[in-house]
């Protein structure tokens, strides 16, 4: 009996050893800041550095201090199995490692390193002038029930310093940047401040558990916070918009109750002070060169209008319509049928002989002798070209004029001369290229008649590509049923084909130009599958090895959205901190 339960005792010693291996109690991961800087990771994450922590889902994280730890570990440790040691799905924080339970611990996300204004919710913000700059980042994603096949339904935000301190938790339903489309230029101009919108009466918390209350639009209510922190204003105001260098807050609609702010902050005026008598029945006030028009306007009465300075003092006026100023010149009318225009001191430089209310822009106006009859003044009232029968309109070349009559449309640069005309379907694309629609595909051609090569091309539009390794601005051309694209540089130097079964190193499936909204500055923003690009004029490129979804540059600072975290790089291209969103979200 005894020499059979040695037996078995040995058997027992000798499977136990045989099937044991050595533990690795933490996966160590390139370091973020390294990896983010240097070379793209294929999950499109920056790889975590593992502590034994788990992750909280609600804090944002400052890049991790403990990778010479976390390596040393890891290189001591015996080497595992061959397997991918990246691969497996991504989590909050990190990438999970897939291993034989039996021979590894679990791997844990590590342990986000951050700091908060102070303990407990946060859930207004408190202005100060030492945060130096103040960024929104996503605190929670909300989603519809499941009956909505899950779709998201849009997020909460909250706001960090530069260096990812959590200066609020997420009690708004939206954060963006105050700014302002100039639609006849198509260009945005941004202010330093940050519009905030929350539901009226609704905690953060009852938002977060029903999350279609932030769809009642009657109950929002928009605040503002400025960019460097130091200002904030609640969010009780119906509307907030710039005007000018400043900006003007609505508390309703239903009367003259507004506020206008300065660049500083300061109140300039309310909407109260400014009229006298009856309350008009309708309003408007805008600004430009430092001046605001003020309209008033009545159902029983003619509209009043007039121009104020920053401290609300009548200057000109009163007129029955005007428009604000633009390059020192205003349009206004006496009796609502004849325009002009008048310098600042309120003299007039253009007699009121046409029928249009219309802005000077870059030096030119678009006006209106008579019915049918249009033409482009300068400063002095000069015509520069005039047309009857037809519609005038800005191009990229100066002006297009449809015939009314033919439907013929002729091109004209700024100085009147004629550049192209054809059909209806011919468009300008720049001062010296053309693209016409026809029956098989698109033409492509110069004002001197050469033409470029788009065959096969249903649309052609401006666009960017890559030529020899670097952005190129020129034409891109793609045809629908194919899914066949072309890209064609400004210098005509080559023409380029990507086709989806054999696509080549041409083009960007991402490419565009973008604002940083802190500093106006203009960036060209690329995705080539794999890396983003950033690019600001001739300084060097930033890549940033993320697949994100989106992507923001904020003054010292640039925004990355992927589908599991929100997160701040420099513009070195290095992590600073992130919010990892919950994993099953």
């Amino acid at each position: 009996m005894k020499k059979t339960l040695l037996v078995l005792l040995c058997f027992v010693l000798l499977l136990s050893a045989c099937g044991k291996t050595p533990e690795l109690e933490s996966t160590a991961a390139p370091d973020a800041e390294t990896t983010a800087a240097s070379e793209p990771v294929s999950t499109g994450e920056p790889a975590p550095i593992s502590t034994g922590e788990t992750a909280p889902a609600s804090s944002p994280a400052t890049d991790p201090t403990s990778a010479t730890e976390a390596a040393t570990a890891a290189t001591e440790a015996p080497a595992p199995p061959e397997q991918p040691l990246f691969s497996g799905s991504v989590t909050a924080g990190g990438f999970r490692v897939h291993t034989d339970d039996s021979s590894y611990t679990p791997y844990t996300a590590p342990k986000p390193l951050y700091t908060r204004l102070r303990e407990g919710p946060l859930e207004e913000f408190e202005p100060s002038a030492d945060y130096g700059s103040v960024y929104p980042y996503i605190a929670a994603r909300v989603f519809l029930s499941a009956d909505n096949d899950g779709w998201e339904n849009g997020a909460r935000y909250g706001f960090v310093d530069r260096g990812g301190r959590i200066l609020t938790d997420g009690i708004y339903i939206s954060v963006k940047a105050l700014g302002d489309l100039d639609m006849e230029h198509d260009e945005q101009r941004y202010l330093p401040f940050w519009i905030t919108t929350q539901v009226l009466g609704v905690t953060y918390h009852e938002v977060e558990e029903n999350p279609d209350l932030s769809w009642l639009e009657d109950d929002t209510r928009m605040g503002l916070v400025s960019m460097d922190g130091s200002f904030v204003l609640p969010c009780v105001y119906r509307s907030i918009q710039p005007m000018g260098d400043g900006f003007i807050c609505y508390r309703n609609w239903s009367e003259p109750d507004f506020e206008v702010y300065g660049p500083d902050c300061r109140l300039r005026f309310t909407g109260r002070d400014l009229y006298e008598g009856a309350e008009p029945d309708g309003w408007n006030v805008r600004c430009s060169e430092g001046l605001y028009l003020v309209e008033w306007n009545y159902n029983d009465a003619p509209d009043v209008c007039w121009f104020c300075d920053a401290e609300g003092n009548h200057l000109l006026g009163p007129y029955q319509a005007a428009q604000p100023f633009h390059d020192g010149l205003a349009c206004v009318s006496l009796d609502n049928e004849h325009y002009g225009y008048i310098d600042r001191e309120g003299n007039w430089v253009i007699p009121d002989l046409y029928r249009n209310l219309a802005d000077f822009h870059d030096g030119l106006a678009i006006q209106e002798l008579e019915v049918g009859s249009q033409t482009v003044l300068d400063p002095t009232g000069k015509q520069i070209v005039t047309l009857g029968s037809a519609w005038l309109n800005w191009a990229e070349c100066g002006f297009r004029a449809e015939d009314m009559d033919s439907n013929l449309v002729s091109y004209y640069d700024r100085e009147g001369r004629l550049l192209c005309r054809g059909g209806e379907n011919l468009e300008c694309l720049d001062e010296r290229t053309f693209v016409e629609q026809q029956e098989n595909g698109v033409r492509l051609f110069r004002i001197d008649g050469s033409e470029i090569l788009a065959e096969g091309m249903d649309y052609v539009y401006r666009g960017s590509g890559l030529l020899n390794g670097e952005p190129a601005l020129g034409y891109r051309g793609h045809n629908y049923s194919t899914d066949e694209e072309c890209f064609i540089p400004a210098d005509l130097s080559a023409v380029l084909r990507d086709q989806p079964d054999a696509p080549t190193d041409s083009f960007y499936s991402a490419s565009y130009d973008s604002q940083d909204e802190f500093t106006n500055e203009l960036w060209h923003i690329t995705w080539d599958g794999r890396i983003w690009d950033l690019r600001r004029g001739d300084a060097p490129e930033i890549q940033i090895p993320l697949r994100a979804s989106w992507m923001r540059v904020r003054g010292e600072r640039i925004f990355v959205m992927t589908d599991w975290a929100c997160a701040y790089y420099d513009l070195q291209g290095k992590l600073v901190f992130y919010y990892p969103l919950n994993a099953e979200d």
